[in-house]
């Protein structure tokens, strides 16, 4: 959908000025050609090459992460494997960069509110400063705990993951930027078993909702408005070694998770949730929405999109079939 404004210019005359179409970026990685190639599309169903670069010369760069992405400016970035925060100029997609001193943070997913980056590693914490560049460290969540993502929201940062000893967990911060200490989630997520771990949480509808679950049980939903008390919504499906890896909000009416089996569940509340009709697809690890569609990236070149979050259909890329998608930008 074209954003057009028009304002008067005396009799008769009217100037039309047009701002950008939002977009969707996919990020992905060829194992086969030892390269990270880059898509776009501003609806969803054609998709465009913005380039390829290979990371012979920068082994951390190999892996982008699922739900690690954001754009400041005109500038994209992402998690990767071994460092954190590689980035891309919009005029220049054939070439890459990383921050500095970042090689050992080894990055899960990642959250931006404009003022403060939220990443991390296992057991740590690690934020940036507004520039993007320099970072540093906050306190530990705690030994075994085991981070995964985060958001921003009501003036609160949370991150979810996998506490030491009872399954999926919580931790909050108070700060604009994310620094200094984490204090774990006054209630925390019920869970079937230990292994269940919070893979991704956003802040959406007036709430946090975060997705998961685990090999033994199935996929798991939890929400909670303060990031310190969760409700749990029970198991969405109980499939052996099916996880939820990635929500995403349309903006008013309907949340989409994704599944590490290819399932894709819809809900207008995030506590009950309905399974998709989809393509044979396999692992599935980010979902966004724009324009009016729903996208959702994953493993051996697939992309599936939407108009309602139930039915869905699968692109046909310009990418190898070896290429492994892992996040989409939106923006």
């Amino acid at each position: 959908m074209s954003l057009t404004q028009s304002r008067s210019m005396g009799a008769g005359a009217t100037l039309a000025s047009s701002a950008p179409t939002p977009t969707l970026t996919a990020i992905g990685y060829d194992g086969t050609g030892a390269a990270v190639n880059v898509i776009r599309s501003t609806n969803g169903t054609t998709w465009t090459s913005l380039g390829s670069f290979t990371t012979s010369t920068n082994a951390n760069m190999v892996t982008p992460m699922a739900n690690s992405g954001f754009k400041s400016g005109s500038t994209y970035y992402w998690m990767s494997s071994g460092g954190a925060a590689v980035l891309l100029s919009t005029t220049n997609w054939s070439s890459f960069a990383n921050s500095a001193s970042t090689s050992a943070i080894s990055a899960n997913g990642a959250a931006y509110n404009g003022t403060g980056l939220v990443t991390g590693r296992t057991t740590m914490i690690v934020q940036s400063s507004s520039d993007l560049s320099t970072w540093s460290s906050s306190t530990a969540i705690g030994a075994g705990n085991n981070f995964r993502a985060a958001a921003y929201g009501a003036g609160t940062w949370v991150v979810t993951g996998i506490l030491s000893t009872v399954g999926a967990g919580a931790w909050t911060n108070a700060t604009t930027n994310g620094s200094g200490s984490w204090t774990a989630a006054t209630t925390q997520m019920t869970s079937a078993s230990t292994s269940t771990v919070a893979a991704h949480v956003i802040y959406a509808g007036g709430k946090f909702v975060a997705v998961g679950g685990d090999t033994a049980n199935g996929a798991a939903t939890w929400t909670s408005t303060n990031g310190t008390t969760w409700t749990s919504n029970g198991l969405i499906s109980s499939s052996a070694s099916h996880t939820l890896i990635s929500v995403a909000y349309d903006g008013s009416a309907r949340y989409v998770a994704v599944s590490n089996n290819g399932n894709i569940y819809y809900s207008a509340t995030a506590a009950s949730w309905t399974q998709a009709t989809t393509p044979a697809i396999g692992l599935l690890t980010c979902v966004a929405y724009q324009n009016g569609y729903w996208v959702a990236v994953g493993n051996t070149n697939t992309l599936v999109y939407s108009t309602d979050g139930a039915t869905w259909t699968s692109a046909t890329l310009p990418t190898a079939s070896s290429t492994d998608y892992k996040l989409i930008i939106v923006g």
